[in-house]
C-alpha cells in the first residue's frame, strides 16, 4: 500500500511538473510526423488506463482497510468501556471488604475488655478449643486481606489494561486518520489521472476524426477538476470568515457587556449619591425648621412676660398713688416694689436678648451646616469612584434564542449541517448537525435545560448524549471521551454533561453538536439556534 502511495505522488508530481501545452504540442507532433505514433499514443492509453484501474483497487483496498480499522477502534472503545465498568465494580468490592474487615475489627475489640487472644482464652471450654478459635480468626483475618490484596492487583491489572486500550485507541484513531489523507491523496491521483487519460485520448482521437469529442471531454474534465478545488477554496475561505464573524461578535459582545456594566454602575452609584444628598438636605431642612420653631417659641414667651411685667408695674403705681396716705411705709413698699419689677423687667431683657443670640448662633451655625453638607455632597459627586470588579462567571454565551453555547469558548464550525464533502468514505454527504472544533478533555455543556433521554456508546456516534428539553426539541452530543451525565438526570442550561473526544467514527476530536424533534428523527439545522 505503502509503494502505491508513493508510486501515485510521483505521477501526480510528474503530472504537474508537465505542462499541459508542452504535452498537447508533442502529441500534435507525432500526430502530424505518422501514423505508426497511433500505436504509442494507444499503448499510453492502454498504461494509463491500467494505472487508473490500479489506483481504484487501491482505494477500494484503503477503504477495507479503514472500515476494519474503524471496526477496530469501535471495538477497542467498548472492551475500554466494559474494563472502565470492571475497575468500578472492583473499588466497590474492595470498598466493601475494606468495611468488613474494620467491622470485624471492631466485634473483637467490644466482645471483650481484653485483648482478643485473652477473649479466646476464657471463653473456650479448652485449650484445644482455644486453639481452634485462634486459627479460625488468624484465618479468616489472612483470608479476608488475601482476598482484598488479589482485588487489589486485580484493579492494578485493569487500570494498566485500561491505560494499553486507551493508548491502542489512540494509536487506531491515529491510524484512522492516515489512512483517510491517504484516501484523499489517492483520490487526487486519480482526478490527475483521469485528466491524463482525457488528454491522451483527445490526441488519440486526432488520428481517428474524433478529436473534438476527446477535447471536450478534456475541457469538461479540467473544468470540474478546476471547480471542485474552487469550491473547496470557496468552503474554506467562507470557514475562515464565519471563524472570525464568531470571534469579532464575541469580542463585541463581550466589549457591550462590560460597557453596560461599567453604565449601570454607574447610574447606580449616582442614583445613591442623589438620594444621599437628597436626604440630608431634607434633614438639614427639618432641623433647621425645628429650630426656627423653637426660636418662635422663646420669642413668643419673652413677649408674654414682658406684657405681665407691664400690667404688674401699672397696678403698683396706681395702689401706691391711692394709698399715698399711708405714708412712708407705703411709699417705701411702692419703692421697692418698684425696684423689684425694674429688676425683673432688666432680667426679661437680659432672657430676650440672650435668647435672641442663641437663636442667632443656632441659625448660623445651621446655615454653616447645610452649606458644609452641601459642599460635602457636591465633593462626593465630583469625586471618582473606584471601578466595582465583577466576578466573571465561566456561562456558555447566551444566544437570545433560549439556546446557549455547549462550549465555553468561541464556536469554529469545522463541518456545517446538510450536504458537505464525504470526509472518510463512510459517512455519507448528509450531516444532521455541526462539528465544532476543540481539544481532547474539553468541557461539553448542556445548550439548554431538561432530562437525559439517552446516554451510551454508538459504533457511529462513539460515547454519545440526547437531552430531551420538554419543548418538542432534542439535543444530540456525540463522539465524547468520557460521559458524565447519565440517563435520567436533570440537567441544567451550562451544566458539563461530558468531555471532548473522537470516539466511534470520528476523523479527529471534536464535538459533533444536533438537535431534532424526535429520538433519532427530524433534525434541523442548529446553527441558528447558537447564533452563528
Amino acid at each position: 500500500m505503502k509503494k502505491s502511495l508513493i508510486l501515485a505522488l510521483t505521477v501526480i508530481t510528474m503530472g504537474v511538473s508537465s505542462p499541459l501545452v508542452s504535452l498537447a504540442d508533442s502529441i500534435d507532433d507525432k500526430i502530424q510526423a505518422a501514423d505508426n505514433k497511433i500505436d504509442a499514443i494507444t499503448k499510453d492509453k492502454a498504461e494509463a488506463d491500467a494505472y487508473l484501474g490500479s489506483l481504484e483497487s487501491d482505494i477500494s483496498q484503503l477503504e477495507a482497510e479503514y472500515d476494519a480499522t474503524l471496526a477496530e477502534k469501535v471495538s477497542n472503545e467498548e472492551k475500554l468501556n466494559k474494563i472502565n465498568d470492571k475497575v468500578s465494580v472492583l473499588k466497590e468490592k474492595i470498598e466493601k471488604r475494606k468495611v468488613q474487615i474494620e467491622k470485624q475489627a471492631r466485634n473483637a475489640q467490644l466482645n471483650a475488655n481484653e485483648s482478643p487472644l485473652i477473649y479466646i482464652l476464657t471463653n473456650s471450654e479448652s485449650l484445644t478449643d482455644a486453639i481452634t478459635k485462634g486459627l479460625a480468626m488468624t484465618k479468616l483475618v489472612s483470608t479476608n486481606n488475601d482476598v482484598m490484596a488479589t482485588q487489589k492487583k486485580d484493579k492494578e491489572k485493569l487500570v494498566v489494561l485500561q491505560d494499553e486500550m486507551a493508548e491502542k485507541i489512540e494509536v487506531i484513531t491515529e491510524k484512522t486518520n492516515e489512512l483517510a489523507a491517504n484516501k484523499e491523496s489517492l483520490l487526487e491521483a486519480k482526478l490527475e489521472q483521469a485528466v491524463k487519460i482525457n488528454e491522451i485520448g483527445a490526441a488519440l482521437a486526432t488520428e481517428k476524426a474524433e478529436k473534438s469529442k476527446f477535447v471536450k471531454e478534456k475541457k469538461k474534465a479540467e473544468a470540474r477538476r478546476k471547480a471542485e478545488l474552487k469550491r473547496l477554496a470557496e468552503e474554506k475561505k467562507l470557514q475562515e470568515k464565519l471563524q472570525k464573524q464568531a470571534e469579532e461578535e464575541q469580542a463585541r459582545q463581550a466589549v457591550i457587556a462590560k460597557e453596560q456594566a461599567a453604565k449601570e454602575q454607574e447610574t447606580r452609584i449616582k442614583a445613591e449619591q442623589e438620594a444621599r444628598a437628597k436626604a440630608e438636605q431634607e434633614q438639614a431642612a427639618k432641623e433647621q425648621a425645628q429650630k426656627e420653631q423653637d426660636a418662635q417659641q422663646v420669642v413668643e414667651e419673652t413677649q408674654v412676660t414682658e406684657a405681665t411685667t407691664e400690667t404688674q408695674e401699672e397696678t403698683q403705681v396706681t395702689e401706691a398713688t391711692t394709698e399715698t396716705q399711708e405714708g412712708t411705709q407705703v411709699t417705701e413698699t411702692t419703692t421697692e416694689a418698684t425696684t423689684e419689677t425694674q429688676e425683673e423687667t432688666q432680667v426679661t431683657e437680659a432672657t430676650k436678648e440672650t435668647q435672641e443670640e442663641v437663636q442667632t448662633e443656632a441659625t448660623t451655625e445651621t446655615q454653616e451646616e447645610t452649606v458644609t453638607e452641601t459642599e460635602v455632597v457636591e465633593q462626593t459627586q465630583e469625586e471618582p469612584q473606584p471601578e466595582v470588579e465583577k466576578e466573571e462567571v465561566a456561562t456558555p454565551p447566551a444566544t437570545g434564542s433560549g439556546w446557549a453555547s455547549p462550549l465555553s469558548g468561541a464556536l469554529i464550525v469545522t463541518s456545517p449541517f446538510g450536504y458537505r464533502q464525504d470526509p472518510n468514505g463512510v459517512s455519507g454527504n448528509g450531516h444532521d448537525g455541526i462539528d465544532l472544533a476543540g481539544s481532547h478533555g474539553t468541557p461539553i455543556l448542556a445548550a439548554k435545560s431538561g432530562t437525559v433521554a439517552q446516554s451510551g456508546f454508538d459504533p457511529s456516534a462513539g460515547n454519545y448524549i440526547i437531552i430531551d428539553h420538554g419543548d418538542g426539541y432534542y439535543s444530540y452530543y456525540m463522539h465524547m471521551s468520557s460521559l458524565i451525565a447519565g440517563a435520567g438526570q436533570s440537567v441544567s442550561t451550562g451544566q458539563t454533561i461530558g468531555l471532548m473526544g473522537t470516539t466511534g467514527n470520528s476523523t479527529g476530536v471534536h464535538l459533533h453538536f444536533g438537535v431534532a424533534t424526535g429520538i433519532w428523527s427530524g433534525f434541523v439545522n442548529p446553527a441558528p439556534l447558537l447564533g452563528i
